[in-house]
């Protein structure tokens, strides 16, 4: 008896997007916390098999060293930003891609370069991110750049067999 095999997409993948800006550094406590709570209520409702994806401004600069995932403290805003990726297993997905410096925020009265706009998935996301990085000439009004990530959502498949005589059948019906 023979069979025939083919492929299909088999389950739908859910991913939760949101766009975020946090309190600048110079901003109180209260108004960083308050921030930060509402960010965690945010997580706190997506369900575990969806994906996140979380861009914005998060105004947390986080040093990062070269060849290695290990993420270091730079300054309190990235310790906390630090602390919510691992309570909630999820990573910053721009700072593994090594760019040049002129990709990054620059801080003109301290001539300070550092990264405060992330792209944040979840450490066991089904899709991949490539690339991720500024795109210096898009100017829209703002000291910042646009923020662009190469991602790729792949599909599982789920193998079906069927019988021939089934097929056959089947065409022979219609």
């Amino acid at each position: 008896m023979k069979t025939e095999s083919e492929n299909k997409i088999s389950a739908f993948q859910y991913s939760v997007s949101t766009q975020v800006y946090a309190p600048v550094d110079s901003a109180d406590n209260q108004a960083k916390n308050e921030f930060y709570e509402c960010l965690t209520d945010v997580l706190r409702d997506i369900e575990s098999y969806h994906d996140i994806i979380i861009v914005g401004d998060l105004n947390a600069r986080i040093k990062s060293q070269k060849g290695s995932q290990r993420v270091e403290r730079y300054a309190e805003d990235g310790e906390r930003l630090t602390e919510l990726c691992s309570q909630y297993q999820l990573k910053l997905a721009n700072i593994f891609f090594a760019h040049k410096d002129i990709h990054r925020w620059e801080r003109p009265a301290l001539q300070q370069k550092s990264v405060i706009d992330y792209i944040i998935v979840k450490q066991t996301t089904t899709f991949k991110v490539y690339d991720s990085r500024v795109k210096r000439r898009a100017n829209c009004g703002t000291d910042h750049q646009l923020l662009v990530a190469k991602i790729v959502y792949p599909f599982t498949t789920k193998k079906i067999v069927r019988r021939h005589q089934d097929l056959k059948r089947t065409i022979q019906q219609k």
